[in-house]
């Protein structure tokens, strides 16, 4: 009977209200995520992301194949033209996030949870974590929406066999394509069709679309590893020195450990409650779900490489689902006053996280990991911002000046802030492309180099030029400042023949 009218409510449309519920939480999602976007400084990964998508615009069509997140940054080249690279990367993902939201509650309401569905959504738009990636350009945050639209199509074709194969293999094939750790989530929809009684017409349908999603992307990586070289990059992982594999392993989980104490926290107990309801009641969505935390998420911790707290961003929103599916059966079994008021609580631990995000987001309660890759590290955007501004006003007292970033981090961190893109600068010192700096000084043209004394040390030993001095930039405390120095000639440099 319980069958009979799921089956019935995921053919129905959903009720106005229902539908008004949940544009509301959508609307509420993006105008939380949109506000003060850039209050976080940009930090490397952002930078490199959309130098390889203005790279699209000229003529690297195919490059973003061997950057394991091919799909990202053909989204980013899409909204590229639209405004400030930074700004315009960052609304990306929020503009994803309202996608996720959106397949999280057609995911439920597959299954015939609809409500439950609602709870979820409301969950995940209150919580820090995702709040906290979906306001920066990463490819996690789009791969999230990949996974669950992957998991709403193949749940919808396990119970109706719609959409056809090929449909489906096309979603398969994002997911990888999005970002390649996405891999692991293919296991989905054979999960999906695991949990549902077995149709001889659906499991053929489901053959083919994987062999046509494995197939196709095949092709991809062989067109790849002839192009570029790159095969070993995307299979491989970030392991550093000759850490073994027990070590890595707990030192992800250690990490992990940090991020649900600090992003989930008490509401993170919905999760874990509705995880029991899964095993306890061998409910097949919550065991999808829990499918889905694992594929999407804890998988991570045991691939022998480093993991951070983005790359769980897809098992979120699995996570969700079983928090809204606590909240739903407790409102069941007690009163809904109970879960709104659960739910008042997450949103009490969330708005803590935002105020400090708008307004001093170097305050943030970050895991010691993240602290350091956004707030005080050599990947961090701190004290760019400034640099930028003061290199530009040295610029335009010496229009014919040639600006350099130390290294590749440098450059692209300093590009986020960087308005004028027709001058060509900034470029990378060194680099086999860039000006030769050497004969530049020796000709009298005004050099500057940014260094971010994080890692780097300005080290100019042995060449016929002299750094000078001109300005620091401080980075929060914990962090080393960034400095702009000037490149003079010596006495003994002449200039080339």
């Amino acid at each position: 009977m319980a069958a009979r009218r799921r089956r019935t409510i995921m053919h129905k449309p959903a009720p106005a209200t229902t539908r008004t519920i949940l544009c509301a939480l959508i609307l509420l999602s993006t105008a939380v995520r949109a506000h003060a976007l850039q209050a976080l400084p940009g930090f490397l990964d952002e930078g490199q992301y959309l130098r390889w998508a203005a790279e699209v615009w000229e003529g690297s069509l195919l490059f973003p194949l061997s950057s394991a997140k091919a799909l990202q940054i053909y989204w980013l080249a899409l909204l590229n033209p639209l405004g400030p690279v930074l700004y315009v990367g960052r609304a990306a993902s929020v503009l994803a996030s309202t996608v996720t939201l959106s397949a999280l509650w057609a995911l439920a309401r597959c299954w015939g949870r609809p409500q439950a569905g609602l709870w979820a959504v409301a969950f995940y738009v209150l919580q820090p974590w995702a709040f906290f990636y979906e306001r920066l350009t990463t490819a996690d945050t789009l791969l999230a929406t990949a996974v669950v639209v992957l998991a709403w199509l193949a749940s919808t074709h396990a119970r109706r066999a719609r959409p056809a194969a090929r449909v489906l293999a096309l979603a398969m094939l994002a997911v990888p394509l999005t970002k390649f750790s996405g891999l692991f989530c293919l296991a989905l929809p054979a999960l999906a069709h695991a949990l549902q009684p077995l149709r001889k017409p659906h499991l053929r349908q489901l053959l083919v679309a994987y062999a046509l999603a494995l197939g196709g992307l095949t092709l991809l990586l062989a067109i790849t590893a002839l192009r570029y070289g790159a095969l070993g990059f995307l299979l491989g992982g970030s392991r550093p020195g000759n850490t073994s594999w027990l070590a890595m392993t707990r030192l992800n989980l250690t990490d992990l450990n940090d991020s649900v104490r600090l992003y989930l926290g008490a509401p993170g107990l919905l999760v874990l409650a509705g995880a029991l309801l899964a095993l306890l009641r061998r409910d097949r969505l919550l065991l999808f779900a829990l499918a889905g935390v694992v594929c999407g998420g804890l998988i991570f911790t045991i691939t022998g490489a480093r993991s951070f707290s983005r790359y769980y961003m897809p098992g979120l929103v699995f996570a969700a689902l079983l928090a809204g599916a606590a909240l739903h059966w407790l409102a069941q079994r007690s009163s809904s006053l109970l879960s709104a008021a659960l739910l008042l609580g997450c949103a009490a631990y969330f708005s803590s996280f935002a105020r400090s995000a708008y307004a001093d987001p170097e305050q943030l309660p970050l895991s010691a990991v993240d602290r350091i890759q956004y707030i005080t590290g050599t990947s961090a955007g701190y004290g760019f911002g400034a640099t930028a501004a003061f290199v530009a006003a040295q610029v335009a007292r010496e229009p014919q000046a040639v600006v350099f970033g130390y290294d590749l981090p440098a450059r692209d961190i300093l590009r986020l802030y960087w308005h004028d893109r027709a001058s060509g600068n900034p470029h990378v010192l060194w680099d086999e492309h860039a000006p030769p700096v050497i004969d530049l000084v020796a000709r009298g043209t005004p050099v500057f180099v940014v260094v971010d004394l994080t890692e780097d040390v300005a080290n100019f030993n042995g060449l016929t030029i002299r750094p000078q001095e001109l300005a620091r930039f401080a980075r929060p405390a914990g962090g080393s400042p960034i400095a702009v120095y000037k490149l003079l000639a010596e006495p003994f440099a002449f200039p080339p023949p």
